[in-house]
């Protein structure tokens, strides 16, 4: 069984959220999972402070660079909408599209 799982389980059985104390316990606001946890992670993995709350739009972006359903990644996020999901995590692009179309009928 994987560990996320497994996490679930337990997690699922005390009514908490996904991450838990070292004595099973819950955290009850970011502020605790950012002092006990996360600046120390971020420490072990050499990686310069971040707020927490930037791992949601690393989740987001990678979701939609990665082709996942935009409605899916929409509801996870709990967005009213997947307007705005693409509005806030999808950048304009000046890049041409379409040129195939154009390289094809100048060809023949």
């Amino acid at each position: 069984m994987s560990s996320f799982k497994i996490n679930i389980q337990i997690t699922g059985s005390k009514d908490s959220y996904v991450f838990l104390t070292k004595t099973d316990n819950s955290f009850y606001d970011a502020k605790t999972i950012r002092a006990h946890s996360w600046m120390r992670t971020l420490k072990e993995a050499n990686i310069e402070y971040r707020p927490l709350y930037q791992t949601r739009h690393s989740f987001a972006s990678q979701m939609i660079q990665n082709g996942e359903d935009i409605i899916w990644v929409a509801s996870m996020l709990g967005h009213s909408s997947p307007k705005m999901t693409l509005d806030k995590y999808v950048k304009s692009e000046t890049k041409k599209r379409g040129t195939f179309i154009s390289n094809v009928m100048c060809t023949e």
